[in-house]
């Protein structure tokens, strides 16, 4: 986890751009995300929790418009329960939001935006266990790596991400509260895969705080 989020903080540092009008910001995020796996299979599927880590770019273009290039660690997957049996995927992704950033026109140091764009994920990790009760007792089963699973998942995802957010402007940072909403555009199984995951698609809530640095 640590190296993950090295890793995030150096390349959004070295991908931070100059100012193309206005004020350009450096921000680093950190939240929570509640996911799930979107398909018309009638397994019954509840949310999983995980981290949402990393950073962001805003390049202003007017007053109160600008682009967010951001770059995150992120966690996803479901729980699936069918006939006793419960099944956990967790899918983590790097995932690479280019949003179009509305501001939304304020006095004073308390602000509010929305945003909206796609987003582009690379898998880089993927575990399955599965908990299965037979005759009372629990038999768990894990694979650690996504290719030992039938029909395979793709190594990219593509969403469209929506939010809105809060920020408040101090001396030396900016702090801000926002909440997003990714809409999986791509399969989660490889094309061609007769298995569920083929029709399954990424759904995640994230709630995140961040700190921004002007540069």
């Amino acid at each position: 986890m640590k190296n993950a989020f090295a890793g995030v903080l150096v390349v959004v540092i070295i991908l931070s751009p100059v100012a193309v009008a206005g004020q350009s910001f450096l921000t680093l995020h950190g939240g929570l995300n509640v996911t799930t796996l979107g398909s018309d299979n009638p397994i019954n599927r509840d949310s999983r929790a995980g981290l949402n880590i990393g950073g962001s770019v805003y390049l202003p273009i007017s007053d109160n418009l600008g682009a967010t290039l951001g770059l995150a660690y992120s966690e996803k997957g479901a729980k699936g329960n069918e006939e006793g049996t419960q099944l956990t995927f967790a899918l983590d992704y790097f995932e690479v939001p280019a949003l179009l950033t509305v501001g939304i026109p304020h006095e004073g140091p308390v602000g509010a935006h929305v945003f909206v764009g796609p987003a582009v994920g690379l898998r880089v990790g993927c575990e399955a266990s599965l908990d299965d009760s037979v005759l009372g007792s629990v038999f768990e089963s894990t694979i650690s790596n996504c290719s030992e699973v039938e029909g395979g998942f793709n190594t990219f995802d593509l969403g469209v991400v929506g939010g809105f957010g809060v920020s408040l402007e101090t001396i030396d940072v900016t702090l801000s509260l926002d909440l997003l909403y990714n809409l999986g555009l791509t399969s989660v199984g490889e094309p061609g895969d007769s298995q569920p995951a083929h029709d399954t698609k990424n759904r995640a809530f994230t709630i995140r705080v961040g700190a921004g640095f002007s540069l």
